[in-house]
């Protein structure tokens, strides 16, 4: 996943204008936990960024949460920082085609993909 996203010079507005559109939850992996879930463990859960830096989950087609994000940089990696938080879309955004990853596995964390469907 890294090496398909260092293809490219990312910057936030890049990463920003990446995200806007809807997303389903496929996966999350735990490399150092005994957890791997995919998308029927979670069935229908979606998340659709909106350009006004607001975001909404559903589950199921029903409304689960609404949150604000913004992105943060550290040392030439972005983050989504959500209020309130949404723990699958922490860690560091990595994008690769029309999936988009947010990483935690750097600091023994999971890693939660999306497939985009809009």
């Amino acid at each position: 996943m890294y090496a398909c996203h260092d293809a490219y010079a990312w910057d936030a507005t890049m990463i920003s204008d990446s995200l806007i559109g809807e997303w389903e939850w496929v996966s999350m992996v735990c490399p150092l936990l005994p957890v791997e879930l995919y998308c029927d463990s979670l069935p229908n859960f979606t998340v659709e960024f909106i350009s006004d830096s607001t975001l909404i989950v559903l589950q199921n087609d029903s409304l689960y949460q609404t949150a604000s994000w913004e992105l943060s940089e550290t040392q030439g990696n972005y983050q989504m920082i959500t209020n309130p938080p949404i723990y699958t879309l922490q860690g560091n955004i990595l994008f690769c085609g029309e999936i988009v990853m947010f990483s935690l596995s750097f600091i023994d964390g999971c890693d939660d993909s999306f497939k985009r469907i809009k």
